[in-house]
This record gives structure tokens, sequence and C-alpha cells, in this order.
């Protein structure tokens, strides 16, 4: 009896699994909306939007302490994706080749970082072809990892995920950050690919 009753919770949690995100942002020009965590704190701009677990890591995102957990999302610029068609051999864009490129440019973004981007993988979110990796960065503070996820929106265009974390502790927030990525719905503003 106690094995079935067992068995019977263990059942139960997994069909209740998955991270709840009762909370939904949009960025302030309406291109990305976005679901969060209860307790998470968010803050949007013009195509992009952060996450956070606490509201320090909001405001400082290059110090995320341990047990925080910090997610930008945006749109991957026009410019970026052209120039990434350019200096590649190959004739189309994939999440995959896009994060291949991108992702050893993110410690160019910020010079006090150094950092090291993970084997890329292909994947599926929300029925998008997507790629993911997972990153280290390294500054003064001390090590941090994440995973960067790129999805493929259609007509060229491409939303990036970047979750941060402190070192050692990526595992337990990949879940929260793939809960978000299937929640990222893109909408083409007037004049941008995909838009009228």
């Amino acid at each position: 009896m106690i094995r079935k009753l067992f068995l019977f919770l263990i059942l139960m949690l997994a069909g209740c699994g998955g991270t709840q995100l009762p909370n939904v942002i949009s960025s302030t020009d309406g291109t990305l909306t976005a679901n969060y965590p209860a307790q998470w704190v968010a803050r949007a701009d013009a195509a992009t939007i952060y996450l956070a677990s606490n509201p320090a890591v909001l405001d400082n995102p290059r110090s995320v302490p341990s047990g925080e957990f910090v997610i930008a999302i945006g749109v991957i610029p026009d410019s970026m994706v052209a120039e990434i068609s350019q200096s590649t051999s190959l004739m189309m864009n994939t999440p995959q080749v896009i994060l291949n490129v991108l992702g050893p440019r993110i410690s160019s973004i910020d010079l006090d970082y150094t950092s090291v981007l993970g084997m890329v993988t292909t994947t599926t979110i929300s029925d998008r072809p997507a790629a993911r990796a997972n990153m280290t960065f390294t500054n003064e503070l001390g090590a941090s990892e994440g995973q960067i996820i790129v999805i493929d929106e259609g007509n060229n265009v491409y939303v990036a995920l970047i979750g941060a974390t402190i070192a050692g502790e990526l595992s337990r927030n990949e879940s929260t950050l793939a809960a978000v990525a299937r929640s990222v719905v893109y909408r083409a503003a007037q004049g941008m690919p995909g838009g009228s």
C-alpha cells in the first residue's frame, strides 16, 4: 500500500512539473512578450526584456550572487544578422550559425569579461528552430556561468536569451530559462521583418 501511495505521489508531482510563470512583461515597442516566475522582477525597453530573481541583481547584473539568476531577452539586430550572413560561407542563417558567430562576441560587449562558449546544440523551442550553448564568464569579481539560447522567429528574425548565475549554479536555473524561452512571443512591429 505504501509503495502504491509513493508511486502515486511521484506521478502526481511529475504531472505538475514545470516552472510556473504567472507574470507577463512586454518590451516597450511591443515586439517581445515573456512570462516570468512569481517574486521575480522585470524591466523592459525597446525590443529587450530583463528578468531577475531579485531587484539587486536586476540593478547590477554583472555581479550575480549565489542563489540568484538573471535573464536578458532581445531581438538580434538586423544589421548583426546581415553581418553574420556575410561573414560565413554558409548561404543561410540558422540559430546554430547565429549562436556560433554571436557567442564569442559576448566578451567583446563588456571588456571586463573573458568568456568561453561551450558546444552549440540544436533544439526546438515551442515548435521553433533554436540553438543553445553554455558559457562561462570570468572577471575580477569571479566566475559566472550561463546559457545562451537563439530562437528562429522566421523572416530572418532571431531572438536571443542569455541567462546567467554564479559558477556552479546553472543547473538549478536551466528549467526556469527553458520555461521563459518557451513563453517568448515575437510580434513584428511596423516596418520590421514580418511586419506590415
